[in-house]
């Protein structure tokens, strides 16, 4: 596995991006790895979790706690 709990990150693909840190690592039947990534949307409450494959993701370490 490439990012571990904990782990700040950025979702830098596709047509939105923004940061994030994972909160959980979950597999497909067929092994395939997809990271649980919290984000806070601006102006909201709580949090916004989303599953990513890992070539959704890049390491950030200037993430802010999310």
């Amino acid at each position: 596995m490439r990012f571990h709990i904990g782990q700040r990150v950025e979702k830098f693909t596709g047509d939105y991006t923004g940061p994030g840190i994972v909160r959980g690592v979950t597999f497909l039947d067929d092994g395939v790895v997809r990271y649980v990534v919290a984000h806070k949307l601006e102006g909201g409450t709580g949090l916004l979790l989303h599953l990513y494959s890992e070539a959704n993701l890049r390491e950030c370490p200037d993430v802010r706690e999310v």
